[in-house]
C-alpha cells in the first residue's frame, strides 16, 4: 500500500497556506556563519526547527518532544514535572524522582494494534490459518529453489 502524504492534507489546510507564502531562503543566509560544515555531524536544518516551533504554537503542542521521532521510529512523550507531581496517582504511574513520566511508542503502534484486533476476529482467524497453506509454503519453496534453506 502506498500512501501519498499530499493527498491526505486538504488543499485549504492552514499549513499549506503558510507554505505557499513563506520564503525561508533568508534564514539559510542569515544562519550560515553559525554552521560549521567541516567538523562533526551536520547541524539540524534551521527551516525544520522553525517549522517545528510554528506547528507547536499553531496546534497547541506543549512540548517539542511531541513533534520529534528517533531513528528507530519511536516517539518519546515526556510529561512536565510540575503537572505530574500533583497527580494523586503519581506513584502508580511510575514517574521518576523529578516527577516526569516517559512514554515511548512506535509511530505505527496504533496501526499494529488495529491489525492485531482484526486478526482476532472470526474472519481474521480464518485468514491467519490459511497462511500456512499459502504464504509459508511459497516461502519454503522459494528458499529451497534459491539455495537459502541451509544458510
Amino acid at each position: 500500500m502506498i500512501t501519498d502524504i499530499d493527498a491526505l492534507v486538504p488543499e485549504d489546510h492552514l499549513l499549506r497556506k503558510i507554505e505557499r507564502i513563506m520564503d525561508y531562503e533568508w534564514l539559510y543566509e542569515w544562519l550560515d556563519p553559525y554552521y560549521n560544515y567541516e567538523v562533526g555531524w551536520p547541524g539540524p536544518d534551521p527551516v525544520v526547527l522553525i517549522k517545528m516551533v510554528l506547528i507547536q504554537h499553531l496546534f497547541g503542542i506543549l512540548s517539542l518532544r511531541h513533534t520529534t521521532t528517533d531513528r528507530e521510529g519511536k516517539r518519546t512523550y515526556q510529561s512536565t514535572s510540575g503537572k505530574s507531581r500533583n497527580c494523586p496517582r503519581w506513584v502508580a504511574c511510575g514517574a521518576n524522582e523529578k516527577g516526569q513520566k516517559l512514554l515511548t511508542t512506535h509511530i505505527w503502534q496504533e496501526h499494529l494494534d488495529l491489525a492485531e484486533a482484526l486478526r482476532k476476529t472470526g474472519r481474521g482467524k480464518e485468514l491467519y490459518a490459511s497462511r500456512i497453506e499459502m504464504i509459508e509454503r511459497v516461502f519454503a519453496e522459494a528458499t529451497e529453489k534459491h539455495a537459502l534453506r541451509y544458510t
